[in-house]
């Protein structure tokens, strides 16, 4: 399996619960292999995909090695260059409900993510900038990774897209 066919397939399982809900231990394992497996590939899509569907299935989740962990965390490193506003602002709201994952990111990687935060700011609209700011309170080593620089662009975007920030967006926001 590619890596963007595992990430395809747990994203799948999400949204069909009974499908997920007869998986047997061991074929979680076996997807827990392919992950760890084909993680140095995936691309920031795939990350997103794969850490967010681990949030939603705790299965899935909790079939992951230490080492499936870290090979998922270096993936999120490589490819948060390439991130897009919206993959940013999923992907770290997806590792804020996954300690382990949270666990394995170095501080190089919360630099990286950090660093996509700061470049990407200027795209975002309301709904991820409150799922960034969201997040990054609840994982404060990416939140102690932000620059100054990269703070002051968060902000701009936070003024910007306030008036059409939802009730919601407004409370993930603050």
């Amino acid at each position: 399996m590619t890596s963007q066919g595992v990430a395809n397939t747990l994203n799948a399982m999400c949204k069909l619960e009974a499908a997920a809900g007869t998986m047997s231990p061991t074929a979680w394992d076996a997807i827990a292999r392919a992950v760890e497996s084909t993680a140095p590939t995936m691309n920031a899509q795939d990350v997103g995909l794969t850490l967010n569907a681990f949030g939603k299935l705790e299965a899935a989740a909790g079939a992951i090695s230490p080492a499936g962990w870290d090979a998922v965390a270096r993936a999120m490193e490589t490819t948060a260059p390439t991130m897009t506003s919206p993959g940013v602002a999923n992907t770290l709201n997806a590792i804020c409900k996954l300690e382990a994952a949270a666990g394995a990111m170095s501080p190089t990687g919360w630099d990286a993510m950090a660093r996509a935060v700061e470049s990407t700011a200027p795209t975002m609209n309301s709904q991820n900038v409150a799922n960034t700011l969201n997040a990054m309170g609840k994982l404060e080593a990416a939140a102690y990774a932000m620059s100054p620089a990269g703070w002051d662009a968060v902000a701009r975007v936070v003024e910007s897209t306030a008036p059409t920030m939802t009730s919601q967006g407004v409370a993930n926001t603050l």
